[in-house]
């Protein structure tokens, strides 16, 4: 019998897994002696005999939820993804409501009331980290990991999916203990600066934003021309047997992901990191930042154990809400980065006409108060007047990102970590009427100082 090649469209292709479901249908008709298919490009190639039928091989693949013949959707024709996508940010929503009456934000207070020579502090600030805003980066790229390699890699015992996250986190543990004893040894050289951690924040909002089109797939032309996660980059694998892909191999990534988590931005992570800098000692720097990394454990467990327990239809489901959630992930990630570099536009405004509450004047000095808590600056706003001498008073009142203050224009070094119940002083003086934009090194929480024109 003859043989012929052929190379058709598909669509509903986005992943590996699909790949190896259009394989597997193929593969099973009669007449087919090979079979690729490319999800990137939609398309299968396969090598049949006369004995092919082509309305046998549409059907095999429709019940996998694939159609031959069709180029991918710009947009998913599925009404359970729209579903799932509707639910994703109907959640999205209720976290962001409750984040802006500062419901994730009292953790960051309370904790700060301990004794900060305990392990207790960096312990329960982990925990609050963990549910707070590193989820925006650490939990998110975990769960980005995690739902992605859930949509590709199917099969396996929940004990073996579990595995690598259990790994994962206990790399974490172990790594952030030994960098943090470096960082309490040398100093700066392992902390990244706002412009370094603003650079990462826009790389891992752009990665989450190519993983999040390939877990919700509402669209399955952009999913199948997003980047695939690589291998070295997830967190389960139950592939290979051997090598960097063995069992062995495979704790071993999971743990290295763990331990590069070190400089993955977070704010708590950067002000923990600034805490232990601060002690000059590697025993206790290492303590604390392991402390800290074993604080946020449960959410991490949490976040990438979640795809791992799901199974069946209800796997497509979280991951594809989980999606959702990676996506809004990334758009905090940018827009902090944006705001931390000063690309954000703001409109111009008149300038007020006064000076704020918080600033009073002493011997021909203004003295300006400032509070940072889990809700970042109280004040927002302080009015000066220019060309008068400022010394800024800032106390803690909490500790998390708002507690690392980028604000050089304003007399801040560098590594600035206002620590709870202490106040920080700084000298300065803005010589000509304007306004200065002050930030956490994440870009999260962000305050003014504004000049006017003294009075006549």
């Amino acid at each position: 019998m003859g043989q012929r090649g052929v190379t058709e469209p598909v669509a509903g292709m986005h992943c590996s897994a699909c790949e190896t479901r259009v394989n597997a249908a193929f593969g099973a008709l009669p007449g087919v002696r090979s079979v690729r298919s490319n999800a990137r490009r939609g398309e299968v190639t396969y090598v049949a005999s006369a004995r092919f039928d082509h309305a046998k091989a549409e059907r095999a693949l429709a019940a996998q939820g694939y159609a031959l013949g069709a180029r991918p959707y710009w947009l998913s024709r599925q009404a359970r993804v729209w579903r799932d996508v509707a639910i994703g940010l109907a959640g999205v929503a209720l976290v962001a409501t409750l984040a802006r009456f500062g419901v994730f934000s009292f953790a960051q207070n309370w904790v700060g009331a301990l004794d900060g020579a305990t392990l207790a502090l960096p312990l329960l600030l982990g925990v609050a980290a963990g549910f707070s805003s590193c989820l925006a980066t650490v939990g998110g790229l975990v769960l980005a990991v995690s739902a992605s390699s859930a949509t590709e890699e199917r099969g396996g015992s929940v004990r073996a999916s579990l595995r690598p996250h259990l790994v994962f986190n206990a790399g974490r543990v172990l790594g952030f203990g030994a960098l943090g004893a470096l960082t309490g040894e040398l100093g700066h050289a392992l902390i990244i600066g706002p412009v370094g951690l603003a650079i990462a924040m826009i790389v891992a909002g752009v990665a989450m934003v190519a993983v999040s089109l390939q877990m919700t797939v509402i669209s399955p032309r952009l999913a199948g021309l997003a980047p695939r996660l690589p291998r070295w980059a997830r967190v389960t694998d139950p592939d290979g047997a051997t090598g960097w892909r063995s069992p062995a191999g495979r704790d071993l990534r999971a743990a290295a992901l763990g331990v590069a988590s070190f400089f993955v931005p977070c704010g708590f992570t950067q002000a923990v990191q600034l805490f232990a800098l601060s002690t000059g000692d590697p025993w206790r720097g290492g303590l604390v930042l392991a402390a800290f990394a074993l604080g946020t454990t449960p959410a991490l467990l949490l976040l990438g154990g979640a795809p791992a327990l799901a199974r069946g239809r209800w796997r497509e489901t979280f991951v594809r809400i989980a999606g959702v959630a990676v996506m809004a992930f990334a758009i905090v990630n940018v827009a902090a980065a944006v705001s931390t570099l000063g690309l954000a536009v703001s409109p111009q405004e008149p300038l007020p006409t006064a000076t704020t509450a918080n600033v009073t004047m002493a011997d021909g000095v203004q003295i300006a108060t400032l509070t940072t808590d889990g809700r970042g600056y109280s004040p927002v706003d302080t009015v000066v007047y220019a060309g008068i001498p400022v010394r800024w008073e800032i106390t803690g009142a909490g500790l998390g990102c708002s507690s690392a203050i980028h604000a050089p224009e304003l007399g801040v070094p560098p590594d600035t970590l206002i620590g709870y119940g202490k106040t920080e002083t700084f000298d300065f003086t803005l010589r000509a009427p304007g306004k200065v934009t002050y930030r956490c090194v994440m870009g999260m929480y962000s305050g003014t100082m504004t000049a006017i024109a003294p009075p006549p």
